[in-house]
């Protein structure tokens, strides 16, 4: 099935790492990315924080074994939706530049400084429909 995904071209995925342990005393982390549209999950990393130094860091390693892996099937990436996560964003700048990032809904909400306690919501895609926001980025 994966196969089918480098023929039909570039696709638009979701990823997330989730840590067995919240804070920064986690021992490991593991990161799933998934297809936007078949609901496929194409891959799926754990990593342990003896292999980071940090936990802060095994989201970030997570990500970027998975996209390795993709890049390795042939899979063409053009839309991430990830969480806010610093070192991913940063990672994506950096080494990833061709591929669109977009944060997902539930990890765009912000203060809004103009109400203390308010919050603001990107309201521009709905986590269901993350094709949207690559092609309509939040502002």
């Amino acid at each position: 099935m994966a196969q089918d995904l480098v023929r039909d071209g570039a696709v638009t995925i979701m990823g997330d790492g989730r840590c067995d342990s919240p804070g920064y005393c986690a021992k490991y982390c593991s990161y799933t990315v998934m297809e936007e549209k078949t609901a496929l999950i194409l891959d799926m990393k754990l990593v342990q924080v003896t292999e980071t130094g940090t936990s802060l860091s095994m989201e970030k390693e997570g990500l970027q074994r998975c996209l390795t892996e993709l890049d390795d099937n042939g899979i063409e990436i053009e839309c991430l939706a990830t969480d806010r996560h610093r070192g991913i964003a940063a990672m994506m700048k950096k080494d990833y530049k061709d591929i669109k990032r977009r944060v997902d809904l539930l990890s765009s909400s912000a203060r809004d400084p103009r109400s203390p306690g308010k919050y603001r919501i990107c309201t521009t895609y709905a986590v269901h429909d993350v094709s949207a926001s690559c092609k309509f980025p939040c502002s």
